[in-house]
């Protein structure tokens, strides 16, 4: 189990939040995970549609970088929710 800090935290629901309000009105939730593994840190992020229509938007990425993994995920999110839009 991997704890994070309350500056990560913030960070994470700041950007996650903007991101989905930016490109998607009518989302329901999302998650972020955070695990580690050797030298690595990995970012899974997943986006639930709140229509009705049981659309999921996931995104993985990993980094040396905890943030560096998130950004990279948040960025692949960005650009799947600009298309679903």
């Amino acid at each position: 189990m991997l704890s994070i800090g309350t500056s990560l935290q913030e960070y994470v629901k700041d950007r996650v939040t903007n991101s989905i309000k930016k490109y998607f009105d009518h989302a329901s939730g999302s998650t972020v995970h955070f695990n580690k593994q050797n030298y690595e840190f990995l970012c899974d992020i997943i986006v639930h549609d709140g229509t009705g229509r049981h659309t999921i938007i996931k995104s993985n990425s990993s980094a040396d970088d905890i943030y560096f993994a998130f950004d990279s995920a948040l960025s692949k999110i960005e650009k799947q929710l600009r298309k679903y839009k």
